[in-house]
């Protein structure tokens, strides 16, 4: 965002959209922010949904930044792949956070750079938090079965309180 002024090719709407997330009027006032003041992890990861909105609406950097955050997560691994030797392993591939769980271009960037050096990596965006999965597998330890109707039940019964969280 920084450099969208620089040349028609850096031009993204990220320019007046983040400064949006922090409440604050332009860029110069969210570089000051990151770096005069300091912004924890949680604050600066705040600007993933506005990138990956801009990105959904087809901005060429919004989208730049999904690919190479998915790139740098993809690399990592691969690198774990190839070190135990999981290329023709089928595995699950799990996604964990809200960028995995709710951006679509990255979670299909980083599915697509996994699957093309292990074919049988099972990708899966869960239905339910984590949380919730702890809680089901606490069940089980209990000897509580998991029906198809208990699970669609939870599914169902936690989708009002994820539309609260946004």
């Amino acid at each position: 965002a920084f450099s969208s002024r620089w040349t028609e090719a850096r031009r993204t709407s990220l320019e007046t959209e983040v400064p949006k997330v922090y409440g604050l009027p332009d860029l110069r006032a969210v570089f000051h922010r990151v770096y005069g003041e300091g912004l924890s992890r949680r604050e600066i990861a705040a600007a993933a949904r506005t990138v990956d909105e801009q990105a959904e609406a087809g901005d060429r950097v919004a989208i730049g930044c999904l690919r190479t955050a998915a790139d740098e997560l993809a690399a990592l691994a691969l690198d774990v792949i190839g070190e135990l030797h999981m290329q023709e392993l089928t595995f699950p591939m799990i996604a964990i956070g809200s960028v995995a769980q709710k951006s679509r271009l990255w979670w299909e960037r980083l599915c697509e750079r996994v699957v093309a050096v292990a074919p049988h990596a099972e990708p899966i965006i869960p239905p339910v938090r984590p949380v919730i999965g702890a809680a089901l597998l606490g069940m089980k330890r209990l000897g509580i079965g998991w029906t198809p109707e208990l699970v669609a039940r939870i599914v169902e019964t936690q989708r009002p309180f994820l539309a609260q969280l946004g």
